[in-house]
């Protein structure tokens, strides 16, 4: 069932002086238990995407964050330190946002496109996006399907964002789990939250699609792209070596785009669901060629073409998820792909840059506090990493973003 305890303020929030919308579930109180798969007449539907708007001042969402080295940080003390949440992260995300558009050529991976595709005889669709930052996926998601519904979750209000009918963005403490009804989204998008996955379970209604995107803390060069670079690029390495270290110590899963369609796979983590038909899952992605067929030049690889032995014993069991579907994608870290020839991962390239210009300086709180260097010796360490890339373009650096996406097995709930 939904979390079963709720002390709500239902009021949502704006903020003031701007057309920009927050919503704010503050105090929730509540505790995750054993939760029904699916409850269609669940009594704890979602109370958040359903209010009017009152407004929270800039220096209530002001008090969200504080100040640390002149850049704002989420002051929930849950939260591990990683990137700030200001105006200088937003075009920092945009970037990057842009970048991964250029290489993926639209804003998802798999059949998002067939799956949201709109029925006038069905209820109206509905997708939970998790962790807004500054809510460039979302705005852009809701455009091409307005039919669909967008619920947008995050922790802090990073970014007064522009109302939109068919979009409620929520802001409230996930860790406890998702205020949100059992089987009542066809869509979730997430992306390095698998703490959520069996909340992101719970929600998905039978059938539902989860998809997911995360970049590797790693870097690699295109002519050989299995093998990190290592000693060709040692201050870049050491750096990323350090930020690995960092986000370990604070709990993190560095690797979790990498471990998430294993945690798909293992049924052993979900509630079980007995069959009510076999559903027929497509493989095929609504991808275009440049998503399904990549090109020689190392920008991009599919890891998984088809379904593995394990995929497809995972279709035989009554719970999680079916067609687990990973694969990687090369984003060039530098503009070294001909722009002639390649003029999409050559701009996207471009992209990358800017944010890794803006990027790294801002991981030196994190480093000083998490992975025991210095200020100096922090500063050093960003400084390394952005030049570095610049000193040697044969290299032909690149990052790996690690995507997944799955049906939540479709079916009829035991009673």
């Amino acid at each position: 069932m939904a979390p079963d305890r709720f002390e709500v303020d239902d009021q949502p929030y704006t903020y003031d002086g701007t057309e920009g919308v927050v919503y704010h579930v503050p105090g929730a109180v509540y505790g995750v238990s054993d939760f029904s798969p699916y409850d269609t007449d669940s009594d704890t539907a979602s109370v958040c995407s359903q209010h009017s708007a009152s407004t929270l001042s800039s220096q209530d969402a002001r008090a969200y964050f504080e100040d640390v080295g002149g850049r704002l940080y989420p002051i929930d003390q849950a939260l591990p330190i990683f990137m700030p949440q200001d105006e200088q992260e937003s075009r920092r995300l945009d970037h990057e946002h842009f970048a991964l558009k250029l290489v993926l050529g639209c804003n998802y991976i798999g059949p998002v496109a067939s799956h949201l595709r709109h029925d006038p005889m069905a209820p109206r669709k509905r997708v939970l996006d998790i962790g807004t930052q500054q809510g460039t996926w979302v705005q852009e998601m809701a455009s091409e399907f307005p039919h669909v519904e967008f619920v947008s979750l995050d922790f802090s209000p990073m970014a007064a964002h522009i109302p939109r009918e068919n979009i409620t963005f929520e802001v409230y403490e996930l860790y406890s789990g998702l205020v949100e009804a059992d089987a009542s989204f066809d869509m979730v998008h997430v992306g390095n939250y698998q703490f959520l996955i069996q909340e992101l379970y719970r929600v998905l209604r039978p059938g539902g699609l989860l998809i997911s995107g995360e970049f590797e803390n790693e870097t690699y060069g295109a002519d050989n792209p299995n093998t990190p670079l290592g000693d060709a690029s040692p201050r870049l390495s050491r750096a990323l070596a350090f930020v690995r270290q960092a986000l370990a110590a604070q709990g993190v899963t560095v690797d979790a785009g990498r471990q998430l369609p294993d945690m798909l796979n293992d049924s052993k983590l979900f509630p079980p669901i007995s069959h009510s038909t076999s559903p027929d899952f497509s493989s095929e992605s609504d991808s275009d060629d440049s998503r399904g067929t990549f090109s020689s030049t190392g920008t991009c690889e599919s890891c998984v073409p088809g379904l593995s032995t394990s995929h497809t014993m995972a279709n035989l069991t009554d719970t999680g998820f079916v067609d687990v579907t990973p694969s990687t994608f090369y984003i060039p870290a530098t503009p070294w792909p001909d722009p002639c020839t390649h003029p999409h991962l050559y701009e996207a390239g471009c992209r990358v840059v800017i944010g890794i210009q803006h990027g790294w300086p801002s991981l030196v709180p994190l480093l000083t506090a998490h992975a025991g260097l210095s200020t100096e010796d922090a500063r050093d360490a960003v400084t390394g990493a952005v030049e570095e890339r610049f000193v040697d373009l044969s290299l032909k650096h690149i990052m790996k973003f690690h995507t997944v996406w799955a049906y939540k097995v479709q079916g009829t709930f035991a009673e």
